[in-house]
């Protein structure tokens, strides 16, 4: 008899630190709702980088990643777009599935200032390129399927998380509010 008390007195435990771990879980993926962005801006490279999630009720992400560069006269844009579906899980990791038909790639056409090469030119420079580097990256962004963020915290306004990985620095977004 001594027994089954012992029994069910850690079963409850272990019941009671189950609940107490999803109810966190739960809490922090509501938390985690809305729309989230990491700027960064470096006008020295001539580069910016602009990253979006977006984080819904039912457990769904949309997001997408805006680059430009400048270098010796090109300006390139890009925007990969993703989505997919979304868990908090214990140990403060954030895991992110994404669907493949939600995975795109777009490149904006390549823009010159200060260059020799004639209108012509430039038009059969973007012809070439804008379409290879459309199709090499659009492949690559339908191969990513899942990712994982380590040591997610949400601060505030403030959401940090590391990508899984080594050397990986913390990623710092910020809630977006409209």
């Amino acid at each position: 008899m001594k027994t089954h008390c012992v029994n069910l007195g850690i079963l409850s435990l272990l019941l009671t630190a189950a609940l107490t771990l999803c109810s966190c879980s739960q809490s922090d993926a509501d938390e985690l709702v809305g729309k989230w962005q990491l700027e960064d801006v470096d006008e020295a490279k001539g580069t910016s980088i602009v990253c979006t999630y977006v984080f819904n009720q039912d457990g769904t992400f949309t997001g997408d990643v805006r680059m430009k560069s400048k270098a010796q006269g090109v300006i390139m844009g890009m925007t990969m777009a993703f989505g997919g579906t979304y868990s908090v899980e214990v140990g403060n990791v954030l895991k992110l599935k994404t669907e493949s038909d939600k995975n795109a790639f777009t490149m904006d056409d390549v823009e010159y200032e200060n260059t020799s090469l004639s209108q012509e030119e430039q038009e059969a420079m973007n012809n070439f390129m804008v379409p290879l580097l459309q199709g090499v990256f659009t492949e690559a962004a339908k191969s990513i399927s899942e990712m994982s963020y380590l040591n997610y915290k949400i601060k505030g306004d403030e959401l940090t998380m590391t990508e899984d990985g080594e050397d990986k620095q913390p990623l710092k977004l910020k809630r977006v509010t409209e």
